[in-house]
């Protein structure tokens, strides 16, 4: 049994998009499970609408009374569904019309807990304005814990798991978190069962009001306090990540590895809030806890004024 899950809130501009996409897939879900975060818009009645035109009797609308947030309405989303292998959906992206059937076909043949697919970039238009934009290369491979959790853009709504990880990850409460879908592939990855592919199946569409991110909202260099805003974003992951990895088994090894993440990268933040300079040069040494050499060379130019 295959489910989707999608989450939406005041989505109205393209979400009848999304819905074809679903609609059209050469393999079809046995469920649809929409979760609607208490919208303001026509978001509702139009996916009501499109069910009853549809005769979709296997997609149902959920719609919360109030506001509980995108992480907590995907988690009620993720309990609701049935099915052996979910799909994670957000409300206005396009599915290629062979992704739930090229997916699933990977998921059996790795037995993997979760994948991630590689991505276009779609505008408002439609237009494609960037190929492979994650630039995952080799083609399709298992990304263990240690290479995980130097990555932060496997996003949910290009990826699937299955029924075992669902049941792992509904034990773990949503407030500790962040973002669900990095932390579902936290899990996955704990269990060296999170793999990745190459081959593009999602357009995601970047746009002034998307959630999750856009084009326009991409960090810019606006001096020490964006630097260290984002050093912030990983301490908190780093954080989340020990909090997590501890209720799944807490004599792992994997905990001391993510601590020292987070030591490192408290370093880190305290080299560029206060201009350590000196301190950040000798942190070569720690390139390993790094996420690329790129953020330790963009320290040392954010801590010399280049971006001020």
């Amino acid at each position: 049994m295959i489910s989707v899950i999608m989450a939406t809130y005041n989505g109205e501009k393209f979400i009848i998009q999304q819905l074809n996409s679903i609609k059209n897939q050469t393999k079809q879900p046995d469920e649809v499970i929409i979760k609607d975060d208490a919208s303001s818009d026509n978001t509702c009645y139009l996916i009501t609408k499109y069910i009853e035109d549809n005769k979709l009797n296997h997609w149902k609308l959920y719609v919360n009374q109030v506001n509980k947030g995108f992480v907590r309405n995907f988690y009620e989303a993720l309990e609701l569904s049935n099915g052996e292998l979910i799909f994670l959906c957000d409300q206005d992206d396009i599915w290629l019309p062979n992704k739930i059937d090229e997916m699933s076909k990977l998921m059996k043949k790795s037995n993997a807990m979760m994948l991630h697919s590689e991505i276009d970039v779609i505008n408002e238009k439609d237009e494609v304005i960037a190929h492979h934009y994650e630039g995952l290369k080799n083609g399709f491979s298992r990304i263990d814990l240690e290479k995980y959790i130097r990555i932060f853009h496997y996003c949910g709504m290009s990826s699937v798991l299955n029924s075992e990880l669902k049941e792992v990850c509904l034990k773990i409460n949503p407030e500790f978190i962040s973002t669900h879908d990095w932390f579902w592939g936290l899990i996955a990855s704990f269990y060296h069962r999170f793999y990745i592919t190459s081959a593009v199946f999602t357009q995601r569409r970047f746009h002034s009001k998307n959630v999750a991110m856009s084009m326009s909202n991409k960090p810019k260099r606006e001096g020490i306090r964006q630097r260290v805003k984002i050093i912030d974003e990983s301490i908190q992951f780093y954080s989340s990540a020990k909090h997590i990895l501890y209720l799944i088994d807490e004599g792992s090894d994997f905990i001391i590895m993510i601590d020292k993440f987070f030591s490192i990268s408290m370093e880190r933040r305290n080299n560029v809030k206060n201009r350590k300079l000196w301190n950040a040069i000798c942190s070569i040494n720690k390139l390993y806890y790094y996420p690329t050499i790129k953020s330790y060379l963009g320290d040392l130019l954010y801590i010399a004024g280049f971006f001020d």
